[in-house]
């Protein structure tokens, strides 16, 4: 497990130094800006994956053509 955790300290810390920021400026902007709009997206994409799903149940049912 520490070894996963190394690698996304390297990663960030790499990623720091490619954008010329610092590694405490690239935590703050992945954990506190990015993850929460990720979570709220997926959020969103919830809500409205239940009421496609609503209006597709409550649709009248279609008979396909016989063969």
């Amino acid at each position: 497990m520490d070894s996963i955790f190394d690698l996304c300290v390297a990663f960030l810390i790499w990623l720091a130094r490619v954008t010329g920021t610092t590694y405490k400026e690239i935590n703050v902007i992945v954990f506190c800006v990015l993850w929460p709009l990720f979570t709220l997206g997926l959020m969103a994409l919830c809500v409205h994956q239940r009421r496609l799903i609503r209006r597709l149940r409550a649709a009248p049912a279609r008979e396909t053509p016989p063969p």
